[in-house]
């Protein structure tokens, strides 16, 4: 079942879903993120992961617009350490292409790399092959 979320505005900001023939969560963003909706939508997807038992997460940003660095010290130091604790072991990110929360997106990476394998792309499907792939890798051969 997706996870719909709206702003102020009525405007669908995040949608969030487990796809089970991949079983990967997806996380979809949409627009300008505030502070408060990203700490919402995290939670969300936090929860998504743990009722699936679910290590690969597609964060796709590929339709978001501005920067959203003010979250950033929430998801390193809050949500990424719980996603861990969860199960999560593969973040694929794909940037937007606006160019300021593209940078936004490569400086969650750099911060989420101590807890998780990271990789970023330029479109969701680029994304899933790459959790695809990286399910059927051997752990030992990933640590």
């Amino acid at each position: 079942m997706e996870q719909i979320l709206r702003n102020s505005h009525g405007q669908v900001y995040y949608a969030g879903c487990y796809l089970a023939s991949q079983h990967v969560v997806r996380n979809a963003w949409t627009g300008y993120q505030t502070h408060s909706g990203i700490i919402y939508a995290a939670e969300t997807s936090l929860d998504l992961l743990a009722r699936h038992h679910c290590s690969f997460l597609l964060n796709d940003n590929a339709g978001v617009t501005g920067t959203w660095n003010h979250a950033m010290e929430y998801c390193a130091r809050d949500w990424a350490p719980r996603a861990a604790a969860a199960g999560l072991t593969h973040f694929a990110h794909v940037l937007s292409p606006e160019e300021g929360a593209a940078r936004s997106g490569q400086n969650l990476l750099v911060c989420l790399q101590d807890y998780f394998h990271v990789a970023w792309f330029d479109n969701p499907a680029e994304a899933l092959k790459w959790l695809s792939e990286q399910q059927s890798v051997p752990p030992e051969a990933v640590a």
